[in-house]
């Protein structure tokens, strides 16, 4: 029996002038897509995909399982 936890909503946010963010977020986008993970951006995050509908950021934590950012200093 499989008791592992699957992740099935993937929250997207970026740093919009963060260097090749806009690349680096389509190719994040068509990874969790392949297995099936349902993505969902941030309001700002949408426009830099070119998806008309996102999700303010202080509603998303409520509507997906994690989370990903794009484009932070890495700290």
């Amino acid at each position: 029996m499989n008791d592992a936890i699957r992740f099935r909503v993937a929250g997207l946010i970026a740093k919009p002038d963060a260097e090749r963010v806009g690349e680096v977020l389509g190719e994040l986008q068509r990874f969790l897509a392949s297995r099936g993970v349902v993505i969902v951006p941030e309001a700002d995050t949408a426009q830099l995909l070119g998806i008309s509908a996102g999700v303010p950021l202080d509603e998303l934590g409520r509507q997906v399982d994690f989370a990903v950012v794009v484009g932070g200093d890495g700290t």
